[in-house]
């Protein structure tokens, strides 16, 4: 069976540092990205006239790890 992915991330990693960078599985990154959602649409909530773009969610995303 063929592996796909990056050499030496595993599935699961889930914010392990690996060679000065953390990383994250393709399994290990769906809490993030539901718990990124979560706090978006959260913020949504605040005010009726927010919009977000993708650097505003990269900059929730950023601040959550």
């Amino acid at each position: 069976m063929r592996r796909l992915g990056i050499t030496g991330i595993g599935m699961g990693d889930k914010g392990v540092e690996k060679h000065g960078k953390i990383v994250y599985g393709a399994l290990g990154f769906g809490n993030l990205k539901l718990a990124v959602h979560r706090a978006c649409v959260g913020k949504l909530f605040e005010a009726a006239d927010q919009v977000f773009d993708a650097e505003q969610v990269y900059a929730v995303a950023k601040s959550m790890v």
